[in-house]
């Protein structure tokens, strides 16, 4: 049973106590963020300048996060960069809190469509997507790397 009942806020922590955050959980990303990323301060810089974030925190300790690009106003797509819950708060209901926020901020915003991506072994991520209504779409494009 979910009983916890967590503080949710918008755009509140500062940079180093993001920084700490993602070095902290990178592990809980699939794969392991620092390997997605070339520096995870040039990542946290980027989100911080350009992302919304919303923040569940468990008295002054921040416990997980969405941030989601809520700026092309133009096509009316959101997109979702991140959504991360330290590994002891998962399982409480966090991560599907923070989606639902970030869902409704983007209607109030008048956006159309929010995007995200989601590594494909990541299957509690998926369903938890899927329970929220997003589809699976077919991908115009490949990764590709040179490793030099």
């Amino acid at each position: 049973m979910k009983t916890d009942v967590f503080n949710i806020k918008q755009n509140h922590a500062s940079f180093e106590e993001l920084l700490l955050f993602f070095v902290k959980n990178s592990n809980a990303f699939i794969p392991d963020l620092k390997t997605q990323v070339e520096s995870l301060y040039d990542y946290v810089d980027k989100l911080k300048k350009n992302a919304t974030f919303f923040e569940a925190y468990d008295d002054n300790t921040l416990v997980g996060l969405v941030a989601v690009y809520l700026n092309d106003y133009e096509t009316k797509v959101a997109f979702i960069t991140s959504i991360v819950v330290s590994a002891e708060y998962q399982g409480k209901g966090i991560a599907g809190t923070l989606l639902k926020v970030a869902i409704d901020t983007a209607v109030l915003h008048k956006f159309t469509t929010i995007k995200l991506e989601v590594f494909s072994g990541n299957v509690k991520a998926i369903k938890l997507y899927k329970n929220y209504g997003f589809e699976e779409r077919k991908k115009s494009y490949i990764t590709m790397e040179l490793k030099i």
